[in-house]
């Protein structure tokens, strides 16, 4: 039951992340992420993606 919640939290979260993301277009994104930034990130596509910093 608690299941379709947790759903639904997550995709709004993920839809605000995006619109976020879309708004900073404008600003220049490192390549390679500094330490502080977490490894989950969006690409230029607006996709999803784990950056595997080595």
């Amino acid at each position: 039951m608690k299941f379709k919640y947790v759903v639904v939290i997550l995709m709004l979260l993920a839809t605000a992340c995006v619109m976020i993301f879309s708004g900073l277009k404008d600003v220049p994104v490192p390549r390679v992420a500094p330490r502080e930034y977490p490894p989950l990130m969006f690409d230029e596509n607006g996709e999803f993606t784990v950056l595997h910093l080595t």
